[in-house]
């Protein structure tokens, strides 16, 4: 959604096919991609469930910024952690708990 608002990004993991699905959209169905990034913004970052004992995301969520809201909380919960870089994939990523 960032390329949507005109930031810059880094094309990768399927983004260039994304992109182009966007583009092909938006010359049929003009602010296609506008109505979607709106909508998407609007979204929670992430979901806590069965009295916290449950916590769902995108990307694996620290414990210290479950069931909070803000930027860097709904950064973490879509991209994961990063640094200027890359996307860090710690072991166990998958791992349950926290």
């Amino acid at each position: 959604m960032r390329s949507v608002w005109g930031k810059k990004v880094q094309i990768t993991h399927g983004l260039e096919d994304s992109l182009r699905q966007f583009k092909a959209y938006d010359e049929n169905y003009h602010g296609f991609s506008r109505i979607a990034a709106e909508f998407i913004d609007k979204l929670v970052s992430h979901y806590v469930l069965d009295d916290g004992k449950l916590v769902v995301a995108h990307a694996g969520m620290k414990e210290e910024m479950q069931g909070r809201g803000s930027g860097k909380v709904r950064d973490f919960a879509l991209y994961g952690e990063t640094t200027a870089r890359q996307t860090i994939r710690p072991a166990g990523a998958l791992q349950l708990g926290g």
